[in-house]
């Protein structure tokens, strides 16, 4: 990192793994990633109070790696924006983070990045979007994670993020939250959601305009929303999460209504309100193929 200019490449051989070290990135459109993936390269904190990857830049892709040991209060395995920095278009990919406070962390000064196929499993907080935008969260795992108090799987109070396609199971307090002012116009779809504690997706009466569907939810209370989102799209072709044949809201393990026409779509008991805990609107229920 230190001989590093703007537009390298580094590659982190096997060799590496078992070294303890915390990288600060400052070096903008640079590329770290490992020869043959995460589990031949382990980054291990040095200081287990300060990040494992601590990106301060923009344009910094970071890949396959296994990345842990930064435990303490507001740490992260990989750290993404700081106050008056700009670290926008980042990708991180492909990463095993494990063992941390917060697995990643994504700052209010970091916005257009791109989080995709990491394992976030078994940190203490998973995947924190504070305050940043137009991000994409893609087809990661996020699974395990057992901090207490008000924290969980994937936690988000940006705006205009994308989230999908992401496994999100057995987190401890909720799979996936979105909060406060910030949380809006956020688009959540094609993730499957289960075996979270508390709530699977839990929103607060703040948290408005966000778009909900074609989400698989089987916790034991699905849903809280306290706010004025959508929890559905108009009824459209498509395959849907549970293999039905049409798009147009979520699947929701404890929906008892019925598919009269067999279309894949709940016609009974709609509009779907989780028990009452989504207090305005609902939505549709996908039933699967009977």
């Amino acid at each position: 990192m230190n001989n590093a200019s703007e537009g390298d490449t580094i590659i982190v051989r096997d060799a590496y793994t078992g070294t303890k070290e915390n990288i600060v990135v400052n070096v903008t459109h640079l590329t770290i990633q490992s020869k043959n993936g995460t589990a031949n390269c382990t980054v291990n904190a040095s200081d287990s109070s300060d990040h494992v990857f601590d990106v301060s830049v923009a344009y910094v892709n970071i890949s396959r790696f296994t990345v842990t040991g930064a435990t303490s209060t507001s740490k992260a395995g990989i750290n993404i924006g700081k106050p008056g920095g700009n670290c926008n278009h980042c990708n991180i990919s492909n990463n095993v983070v494990t063992g941390n406070r917060y697995g990643i962390y994504v700052h209010s000064t970091s916005n257009h990045d791109t989080l995709m196929n990491n394992n976030v499993s078994n940190n203490r907080f998973g995947i924190y979007l504070h305050f940043p935008d137009y991000n994409n969260l893609t087809n990661n795992t996020v699974n395990s994670n057992k901090g207490s108090g008000d924290h969980g799987g994937i936690r988000v109070s940006g705006s205009n993020n994308n989230i999908t396609s992401n496994t999100v199971n057995s987190n401890n307090n909720y799979g996936i939250k979105i909060y406060l002012t910030g949380g809006k116009y956020n688009t959540l779809r094609n993730n499957k959601i289960s075996n979270n504690n508390n709530f699977g997706i839990y929103l607060s009466s703040s948290s408005n305009n966000n778009l909900i569907y074609n989400n698989y939810f089987n916790n034991t209370n699905n849903a809280y929303d306290e706010g004025h989102n959508t929890w559905n799209i108009t009824k459209q072709a498509g395959t849907n999460i549970v293999g039905g044949p049409y798009l147009g809201g979520n699947y929701w393990s404890d929906y008892t209504g019925v598919d009269n026409d067999g279309d894949g779509l709940g016609d009974t008991l709609r509009p779907y309100n989780c028990s009452g805990n989504i207090t305005t609107g609902g939505g549709l229920a996908s039933v699967g193929l009977s």
